[in-house]
């Protein structure tokens, strides 16, 4: 029967609703973090293409959580700014990601996870630079990986997450952001006729560990010190990247 929905065993399904459950936590707790730990584990469970659209319809079940809370408290100038760099770049990753050999793209999928662990722990100024140029090139880039490897994370991590940007403030524009991201994606995805019954039975599965996870991260948002779950991020960010690497290897 699991195999007939989602065209996986059940030990398959379980990694995969453990990977979400955490990420999930991450992403209630940071506003951060749910595709950067979520794809490069799930990659080794599943081929790149299919890793990469599951993530993206996972990311468009989490982007709902939160989202009109955080709406109502974003600089939304900033923010469209960047969603619609995004969502422009957005072809051009799916194209290099459909034009990939398989063991090229989970290499760049771990590099990619590698560079989010680099970013993370990157010296910078306290706040993020002025002017629309900077905010445009964050977009395409977020886009550009977005759609490419389902990790959007790496430049919106770099422009928001600073010393001088309470952690309130980044996680709401990140909540937000990450809706309009992998819904960008997905749609152009089932345009192309990249998705199928059995990937969406896959996400619909996911929903209850991913809910479940980032209810529990919500309920610390605000208790944990943020110099304690940057800590954490990083951390999980560093295994998945290094999971990613190994099972290349």
């Amino acid at each position: 029967m699991i195999e007939t929905l989602t065209g996986i065993t059940l030990l398959q399904l379980a990694t995969i609703w453990g990977i979400v459950f955490v990420a999930g936590f991450v992403r209630g707790l940071t506003g951060v973090g749910l595709a950067v730990v979520l794809v490069p584990l799930i990659n080794l469970v599943l081929p790149p293409e299919r890793t990469v659209l599951l993530a993206v319809l996972i990311g468009c079940l989490a982007g709902l959580m939160g989202y009109r809370s955080a709406w109502r408290n974003v600089d939304r100038p900033l923010v469209l700014t960047i969603t619609v760099a995004t969502i422009a770049a957005t072809p051009l990753g799916l194209l290099l990601l459909f034009s990939t050999p398989e063991d090229v793209a989970r290499l760049a999928i771990a590099a990619i996870a590698m560079l989010a662990f680099i970013v993370m722990i990157a010296p910078r100024a306290p706040l993020p630079p002025q002017g629309k140029l900077p905010a445009i090139l964050t977009g395409l880039l977020t886009g550009l990986i977005g759609a490419f490897a389902a990790i959007p994370g790496p430049p919106v991590i770099f422009y928001f997450v600073r010393k001088g940007v309470p952690a309130a403030v980044t996680r709401d524009a990140l909540i937000v952001i990450f809706l309009w991201a992998p819904l960008a994606v997905a749609l152009l995805a089932l345009a192309l006729g990249k998705l199928d019954w059995r990937l969406a039975g896959l996400a619909l599965a996911c929903f209850l560990p991913l809910a479940g996870g980032n209810a529990l991260g919500t309920r610390f948002f605000g208790k944990v010190p943020e110099r304690q779950w940057r800590v954490l991020v990083v951390a999980l960010i560093a295994v998945s990247a290094i999971g990613a690497v190994f099972r290349i290897v």
